[in-house]
Order: C-alpha cells, then sequence, then structure tokens
C-alpha cells in the first residue's frame, strides 16, 4: 500500500516478493523503511526527517528483532493477500489503520518483517500541518492502544512477553511522551536554572540527550551525515509534540473518527 505522494525505490516490489518467498508461511506483511526527500524546505521538514530516520533506522529494526509483530506505519507496507482478508481488513474508524491492523495480525498468528528499498516521502513544510498530522497519529495510536488493551491477559497470551513489550513501546510511549514532553522540559530547566533538579528533571534531560544520540546514529544509517545540525534542536521538536497531543485528546473526547488530512504538494505550500 502506498500514499498517492510517495516515491518508492523502483527495487522495493522484488525485495517484497523475495521476502515473502524465502520468509516463513506465516509472515503476513513487510514494511519498507520511509525516508523524508524535502528535509531542506524548512525547520520542521528537517525535524521530522530525523525523526523518521529514528524510527525507522534504529527503533523499528531493534522491535523487529525482538518480535514477530510490528505497529505498520501509514505507508509501504506489502501485504499477503489471505492473511490480510483473514483478519478482516483495516479498521475504517481508527485513524492510524495501519498500526492497528499491525497488531491484528500479530494476535491471529501473523509476522510482520522489514524490507531495505525505502520509500521516499513528503514531510510537512509547515509547522501547522505537521502539527494536524502528529495529532492524528498519537490519536490514531491512543484508539489502537485502548482497544487491544481492553483484555490485556488475553492479548499477552496471543502474543507473548516480547509482543505486548512491542506494543507498549512501538504505541503506548509515545502518546504518553508527547502529552508531558512540553510541561516536563519547561519544569526541569526552571528547576535547574534555580539549582533545584531532582531526579526527575536530569531523567528528562537525559531522555533528550538520549534522542540526540539517537539521530545521529540513524541519519548515518540514513547515508545524511550532513543533517547533524537538525539534531541539536530535536528537543524542540519533542516539545512541539505536546501540541500535537492536546489536540489528539481533544479529537479521541469529541470527533474519534475525524481524519485530519494531511496537504501536500501545492496545497501544502499555499
Amino acid at each position: 500500500m502506498y500514499d498517492a505522494e510517495d516515491r518508492p525505490d523502483p527495487r522495493q516490489l522484488r525485495a517484497a516478493a523475495a521476502a515473502f518467498a524465502e520468509g516463513p508461511a506465516n509472515l503476513a506483511v513487510v514494511q519498507a523503511p520511509l525516508v523524508i526527500w524535502n528535509h531542506t524546505e524548512s525547520w520542521i521538514a528537517a525535524q521530522f526527517a530525523v525523526d523518521y530516520a529514528i524510527w525507522f533506522r534504529v527503533m523499528l529494526p531493534f522491535l523487529a528483532r525482538l518480535s514477530p509483530i510490528l505497529p505498520l506505519g501509514g505507508t509501504s507496507n506489502h501485504f499477503r493477500t489471505e492473511a490480510l482478508r483473514n483478519v478482516g481488513g483495516w479498521d475504517p474508524f481508527n485513524v492510524t489503520e495501519d498500526a492497528d491492523l499491525g497488531i491484528r495480525l500479530g494476535r491471529m498468528g501473523y509476522r510482520a518483517g522489514l524490507i531495505e528499498p525505502p520509500t521516499y516521502e513528503e514531510a510537512p513544510p509547515k509547522t501547522l500541518a505537521w502539527i494536524k498530522q502528529r495529532g492524528r497519529w498519537i490519536q490514531g495510536h491512543i484508539q489502537t492502544v485502548s482497544l487491544h488493551m481492553r483484555q490485556p491477559a488475553l492479548m499477552l497470551r496471543q502474543i507473548g512477553a516480547r509482543g505486548f513489550f512491542t506494543v507498549i513501546v512501538g504505541l503506548g510511549l509515545g502518546p504518553m511522551a508527547a502529552i508531558f514532553a512540553l510541561p516536563l522540559q519547561v519544569h526541569a530547566l526552571y528547576c535547574l536554572g534555580n539549582g533545584h533538579a531532582d531526579i526527575m528533571d536530569i531523567a528528562v534531560l537525559f531522555s533528550l540527550a538520549a534522542q540526540v544520540f539517537a539521530g545521529l546514529i540513524a541519519i548515518g544509517r540514513d547515508g545524511r551525515k550532513q543533517m547533524q545540525w537538525a539534531i541539536f534542536s530535536q528537543p524542540i521538536y519533542v516539545a512541539l509534540q505536546s501540541l500535537a497531543a492536546a489536540r489528539a485528546i481533544w479529537r479521541v473526547v469529541f470527533t474519534p473518527s475525524f481524519w485530519d488530512k494531511t496537504d501536500h504538494g501545492c496545497a501544502a505550500r499555499s
């Protein structure tokens, strides 16, 4: 599955076919990495490119080694048709339907994998558009975790401890981190400035340092070491996610199935 604005690597379909031919019978889906092509257009696009690199070059490979299930991204997923039909396809009411689908496939005994040829994707060039898009993703992850955690013991039996950990790390921690990112950063800076920092403030600063370190690793794997300048403003980017989280919570409460469409091309720049 592709988004209309995607630019998939020409080798990608062959890589997906080879993965299914060589993989186990229960391999239901393979995910291609997403790489931002317009990373030089604006500050927010550069930050998004680093964010994507961290997810697709560091976090997702780690989760793939740990667990047979993956929280899928919204594009560049290649499915076995039979498996897709067996789980009932996509949930039309979930605004991150692919993330939900990845968990449902895992709960029915299917596996997910990764392939190497990327898809080049456009980042929102404006901060407001990014907030809307990120808000929808957080909204969908809240929906997905809330749905599957209705019977946590059952899910644990179905996907095992490693799969359960993948759901928590891949989908659960993101919304929580986004909600508290800005207030925790402000509190930590205030306390450090007044000489009253406690262990929580130190932990916040350590997490931001880890984000920067992960960014350095990720852009190296992406072949974009010239983007190192963008990594050191990642803490600001992380804090902005609190604005997206506030929008997501409002949507979950009042308009849970509303799709905040992301503009691309000329529409994104008008």
